[in-house]
């Protein structure tokens, strides 16, 4: 029997065309390969979750796109030139309407694309040759070994990267004999796992490889003759599953499918050979490390950790003057205890009484400080209150602040990065802002232009454009700072009461 299983990219490029070389044919491809029974389809149940997640956010993301192209359409000009002019006013309208009609198309049935793409997926995981396989306490502990000891598909170089899906999936294909209840995995079958996602699994440098990381683990399974890694589903199909696709009557079909997959390979192969040629970055380089690494983002992120230890600093600073203060009132002896309310009641007259017992003398003090200091420092956690990212997180809020009121200020990214020759992503800053009520929240940008270079027949550059970034940080790094204000001042304003109390008291 062989054994199939397919990431949640596989899973995605079935409803969403994101990758070229991928048709969405695959979807009903495996509905016939599974109907005729030759084969089983394994799916880690944490596949699911990821793709019923990814699901919604795929195809918002290409309403996103549509809704940009719209606004940059309706934003063009062009030369001041008449023939030029009147080229461009006769072309432009049939650009407008077109853009404008695929807008509104898929803003009347964005809806009911995720509901039809959740359907089909329902559907396939619950066909009768498939086996989800759920995680055991076994896997989850060998998965998170994984990320202790930064074994693929965790990175040592990357260790904020969530990888514990990728962890949990391959752990669950390692450990198939844990299932042989359902699977029956006997000592002659195949198991294959077809994956995009060559940067956590593949061998760094021979992508069609498995890294030597999980082929270790394999061997101790003793799976490594019987697990087979690939980066390509039809040409998964035609190669090692071709007497089951032929009886399933997809043969044809992938055959086509696999000419237009070599057809996007050998293009893919030209641009990365023309990108290199013009000093590009990589399509398959780490975008999210050189956005991190950019001056204006670190610089970002810089400012917001100075933010977060000054609060820290000054909150601290407060919190041992009103501790000490605390202690010094505790350990009054009955004349200076008396001296103290003489002193107070000489600038507010008749504020606190004088007696002859310490003890009540002390509380009356300390009562009057708790009553004119709003901030317990024992009420409040610094380190809870205030959290802020090192470095940027596209998976994580990039800062917390909350203030004394229990209100809280929330910075987090929005968008993913897709390099595509010739294309563009844009990554959204955003805020929460319960803080300032009335004002609008800060707002950000980081538009990354990947660039292009062509070449003519004779080898010369013919056009190109150069990789760029573009950024908007101003507005978020204001909001920040008005926050930052905002709860610096509250710590300011208990410690100048603080002061004046211990003043007046001459303590």
């Amino acid at each position: 029997m062989k054994y199939l299983a397919l990431d949640t990219n596989i899973y995605l490029d079935m409803v969403v065309s994101r990758n070229k070389s991928h048709k969405s044919d695959s979807y009903n491809q495996m509905q016939k390969l599974l109907d005729y029974g030759e084969i089983r389809l394994l799916v880690p149940a944490v596949i699911i979750t990821e793709v019923k997640r990814h699901l919604d956010q795929e195809i918002e993301k290409i309403y996103n796109e549509l809704r940009r192209i719209k606004k940059s359409v309706e934003g063009l000009y062009w030369i001041n030139n008449v023939e030029e002019m009147r080229a461009f006013t006769t072309s432009i309208p049939a650009v407008k309407t077109g853009i404008k009609q695929l807008h509104t198309m898929f803003e009347t049935n964005k809806n009911q694309y995720i509901s039809d793409a959740h359907e089909l997926f329902n559907k396939l995981f619950g066909h009768e040759n498939v086996i989800i396989l759920e995680e055991t306490q076994n896997i989850l502990h060998r998965a998170n070994r994984r990320k202790l000891h930064k074994q693929r598909p965790f990175h040592y170089n990357e260790p904020d990267k969530d990888s514990i899906a990728d962890a949990v999936i391959i752990e669950t294909l390692i450990n198939i004999k844990d299932y042989n209840d359902f699977v029956n995995f006997n000592p002659d079958d195949q198991l294959f796992f077809i994956s995009r996602n060559t940067e956590d699994f593949s061998d760094k440098q021979q992508k069609y490889e498995l890294h030597s990381d999980i082929k270790e683990t394999l061997g101790l399974f003793d799976l490594a003759d019987r697990f087979n890694y690939r980066i390509h589903f039809t040409k998964t199909l035609l190669e090692d599953f071709k007497d089951e696709i032929e009886h399933a009557g997809v043969l044809e079909e992938l055959e086509q499918e696999r000419e237009w997959e070599l057809y996007e390979e050998l293009k893919y192969e030209e641009i990365a050979r023309n990108r290199e040629a013009g000093g590009l970055i990589s399509l398959s380089a780490n975008w999210d490390e050189i956005i991190c690494e950019h001056p204006e983002v670190y610089k970002m992120m810089e400012f917001f950790n100075e933010c977060k230890e000054n609060l820290f600093s000054n909150f601290e600073r407060f919190s041992e003057e009103y501790f000490d203060i605390m202690e010094t009132i505790g350990g009054l002896s009955l004349g200076n205890a008396q001296s103290a309310i003489n002193n107070f009641n000489n600038i507010e007259a008749g504020t606190l009484n004088i007696n002859a017992n310490l003890e009540v003398m002390q509380d009356d003090i300390l009562d009057l400080f708790r009553d004119r200091i709003s901030i317990d420092p024992e009420d409040f956690d610094s380190e809870e209150m205030w959290k802020c990212e090192e470095v940027f997180d596209f998976n994580e809020n990039l800062l917390e602040f909350e203030d004394f009121d229990n209100n809280n200020f929330r910075v987090y990214v929005q968008g993913e990065l897709n390099p595509e020759d010739g294309g563009s992503d844009t990554i959204e800053i955003k805020s929460v802002d319960n803080i300032r009520n009335g004002y609008d929240s800060g707002y950000g940008s980081i538009e990354v232009i990947y660039g292009y270079l062509n070449f003519g027949i004779d080898g010369e550059p013919t056009d190109g454009l150069k990789h760029d970034f573009n950024l908007h940080l101003e507005n978020i790094l204001e909001a920040c700072e008005e926050i930052y204000y905002h709860i610096n001042n509250q710590i300011d304003k208990e410690k100048t009461t603080l002061n004046y109390l211990k003043t007046s008291m001459g303590l």
